[in-house]
């Protein structure tokens, strides 16, 4: 495998995982809030069903495809290595971010029922959103960094 290829599968991978968070974002941030209990339920327990599945594979590899770039980069002693690094240390905190705040509020979420939703349910997604918000900047950042570490230092055996 070469440079740019390494670098293409992971500023691909970055995309997937950052455009999934930006359409969660821009699609429901301002919306669900407003939404009833019930339709706060089907939606959310719609969206954890199908991405709750999926999107480990896609953050796991997203993660693992910089160690390519950032071996390839090293041994070409390009600065690119350095925008790559940070890239991935952002994309890592949208994972650590997700992990310890969003999943755990995910999985109680899966359990209310219309009978069971707690009175603070708004808070608790309100608390939810903001961190939402935290990881969908710090992982487009992360393909900004990915980005310019392949665009702008192209230093690479071809």
């Amino acid at each position: 495998m070469n440079t740019k290829i390494a670098q293409l599968i992971n500023i691909m991978l970055f995309a997937l995982v950052a455009g999934v968070f930006w359409g969660t974002w821009i699609s429901l941030a301002d919306s669900e809030l407003n939404f009833g209990a019930g339709t706060f339920l089907d939606v959310g327990n719609a969206m954890i069903a199908n991405l709750a599945p999926k999107m480990p594979y896609f953050v796991i590899l997203s993660l693992l495809s910089s160690f390519p770039v950032l071996y390839f980069q090293y041994r070409q002693k390009t600065t690119g290595m350095y925008f790559t690094l940070i890239g991935f240390l952002l994309m890592l905190t949208a994972t650590i971010t997700t992990l310890t705040i969003n999943v755990p509020i995910d999985n109680e979420i899966k359990t209310w029922t219309i009978s069971t939703i707690p009175t603070n349910w708004r808070d608790i997604w309100a608390h939810w959103a903001a961190l939402h918000t935290f990881r969908t900047f710090i992982s487009l950042g992360a393909l900004a960094f990915a980005l310019i570490g392949a665009l702008f230092f192209p230093k690479a055996r071809l």
